[in-house]
């Protein structure tokens, strides 16, 4: 079969499924368009609700993000001074890098008590 007898044929079909594609395309945009539009409406509602059963409950939504800022299981419990720097009262635990006041000198100088 001679493979230039099939040319003419696509090279005729090529606008049409040219606008075909921009059709589909264009139709795509609207379908993603509109999804968005009905996300953000979700959401909207979804939070509406959330407020509601907050009020009805008698709580403000300010105590959710407060709940969430405790002491949890990601909090790093807070580690106790090991050196203190008499003269400015700066304090560091002995983890990571040394600051200026007390790098290159005798530790045992500036080691709090207890």
């Amino acid at each position: 079969m001679d493979t230039q007898t099939h040319k003419p044929i696509l090279a005729a079909g090529a606008p049409a499924l040219d606008r075909r594609i921009a059709d589909l395309r264009h139709e795509l945009a609207l379908l993603e368009a509109e999804q968005r539009a009905q996300e953000r409406q979700h959401r909207a509602d979804v939070l509406r609700a959330m407020k509601e059963l907050l009020a009805q409950h008698g709580f403000k939504p300010s105590e959710l993000t407060s709940a969430r800022s405790g002491k949890g299981s990601s909090a790093k419990p807070a580690i106790a001074p090991l050196y203190r720097d008499p003269a400015t009262g700066a304090t560091w635990a002995g983890r990571g890098t040394e600051p200026a006041w007390i790098k290159g000198r005798d530790r045992e100088a500036f080691k709090v008590a207890g």
